[in-house]
């Protein structure tokens, strides 16, 4: 399923980023659009603040939100990371020692319980990353390019693309 980046409209949120000397990021700015004029944005800062009206050029970095999103896979990933970690340990520590006087605790059925409660300590792990990816939104941004426009009569002016 592709995603489309959504349009430069007023409502929407953005990020702006300006590029500075030997091109470093300076500051960030992230707000609502309020209007937009050929190649100015007037913007209302999240942070509170007086409007800002930003002139757009091919040194900003403009970026539109494209929604809030959830990381269910992620955390069931890391989760399942995590618990094979735990479960590894489980069985590090939990080592049986086999001997003469007690054979019946290196037997068959004491592996197959720890495999089952490795397979339980991973699942817990697993779980608990889903549920908590799940909990935590993040905001997804989409890139919009600013781009160089020729005016009539030979003049520079800036774009966006869609």
């Amino acid at each position: 399923m592709a995603q489309t980046t959504p349009p430069l409209v007023p409502g929407n949120r953005i990020r702006i980023r300006t590029l500075m000397e030997m091109g470093f990021l300076g500051e960030r700015l992230d707000g609502t659009v309020e209007r937009i004029s050929g190649d100015t944005v007037v913007v209302v800062p999240r942070a509170g603040g007086e409007r800002q009206s930003l002139l757009l050029d091919p040194e900003t970095e403009l970026f539109v939100s494209a929604g809030r999103r959830t990381s269910i896979t992620r955390g069931a990933v890391i989760g399942a990371l995590v618990g094979s970690v735990g479960a590894g340990a489980l069985a590090l520590f939990s080592e049986r020692e086999c001997s003469d006087a007690t054979p019946e605790r290196c037997a068959p059925a004491h592996r197959t319980d720890d495999v089952q409660q490795s397979a339980l300590v991973i699942g817990v792990g697993t779980l608990s990353g889903a549920i908590l990816g799940g909990l935590v939104r993040h905001e997804v941004w989409k890139r919009l390019p600013v781009l160089p426009k020729v005016l009539p009569g030979g003049g520079f002016g800036f774009s966006f693309a869609f």
